[in-house]
């Protein structure tokens, strides 16, 4: 009888011991020890950000199993620094852009990695994330540069501005400006305003360029300004896929965009003359005809202008709201 009463004793505590609570991180940690539940325990884990159960993550990060992605996104997750040396160390610097069993998951532990040092805002990771954001499989490439951009460490401007200004895989440039944007270091801006023209065929990079450029802000307005006085020379200088020069009225317009939403008063007088230059050229289209970029030039010049309250525009604005052309004319309105 006394054995009985004992064992139930023993059952109760261990019952009583037994964390039963999902909602709980313990309750997860239990459930690393099954290979069935392990991937859903991490993601739990992950979600419920109980900084504790570092020590129950981290053997499945430091060892070969299937499951090192999934850790090393967890601990990323859980956002406890110490792991930081842990997920660098993590990295496979010599995995290529292979399609095999064996390089697709290294790549996806680097990219979880990644993810996870950006998740701790990891200034220490700065460093690999660059070499890695230049070698391997384009998609964790695309992972590691997004990265970079959420940790904002000036030391990985310049490899950003390289994979800005020449990867072969236009989104990865895209990307990158992105990324530019993000750590709005004033030293990115003359790539960012060669961006805001250079083309590969069907593609264009005038939207992540023009927000990056507004998100780096103040010291973005000087060199706008020099480029839609056209003393910008490597803009000058460019020529598009088709070996033609930049469209006209294109510069002046772009710059004058960015400079409307920067609110950049002193930015006034030169977008006024430009206004007053290509309105002038387009109200002489039917002596001369003109691409549709000389208009598309005049809309953004009086959008940006309305954009700086400027005074000093209404005559000019009055007199192109006399226009036929309804868009010209809606945009001086």
């Amino acid at each position: 009888m006394r054995q009985i009463l004992f064992l139930a004793l023993v059952l109760e505590l261990v019952c009583c011991t037994t964390n039963t609570d999902p909602a709980t991180a313990g309750y997860w940690v239990g459930r690393l020890k099954d290979e069935a539940t392990r991937k859903e325990a991490l993601q739990q884990i992950g979600k419920i950000a109980d900084k504790t159960v570092v020590p129950d993550v981290l053997p499945y990060l430091e060892t070969d199993n299937p499951m090192q992605p999934d850790a090393a996104y967890t601990l990323g997750q859980l956002g406890d620094a110490s792991v930081t040396d842990k997920l660098i160390a993590a990295f496979d610097f010599s995995v290529g852009a292979g399609t095999d069993k064996y390089s697709r998951f290294k790549n996806r532990l680097n990219l979880n990695c990644a993810r996870a040092l950006a998740l701790l805002k990891s200034q220490e990771a700065a460093e690999p994330l660059i070499r890695l954001a230049t070698q391997g499989e384009d998609s964790t490439r695309e992972g590691v540069i997004r990265a970079l951009g959420v940790i904002k460490n000036s030391a990985s401007v310049e490899a950003l501005m390289q994979i800005a200004a020449a990867d072969p895989q236009p989104y990865l440039r895209k990307i990158s400006i992105q990324a530019l944007g993000e750590i709005a270091d004033a030293k990115a801006v003359p790539q960012l305003i060669k961006s805001l023209f250079v083309e590969v065929p069907g593609i264009s990079f005038y939207n992540e360029s023009s927000l990056a450029l507004i998100q780096i802000g103040a010291k973005a307005v000087a060199p706008l300004i020099a480029t839609l006085k056209r003393e910008n020379k490597e803009i000058e200088s460019i020529h598009l896929a088709d070996g033609m020069p930049i469209a006209e009225g294109a510069i002046e317009g772009k710059a004058a965009f960015i400079l409307g939403h920067l609110n950049a008063k002193e930015a006034e007088e030169p977008i006024l003359a430009a206004l007053i230059k290509n309105y002038k050229r387009f109200s002489e289209r039917e002596k001369n005809p003109v691409f549709a970029s000389v208009p598309g030039a005049v809309i953004e010049l009086a959008y940006a202008l309305g954009s700086l309250h400027s005074e000093k525009a209404l005559p000019t604005l009055l007199n192109i709201f006399a226009e036929s052309h309804p868009n010209v004319r809606s945009a001086a309105a």
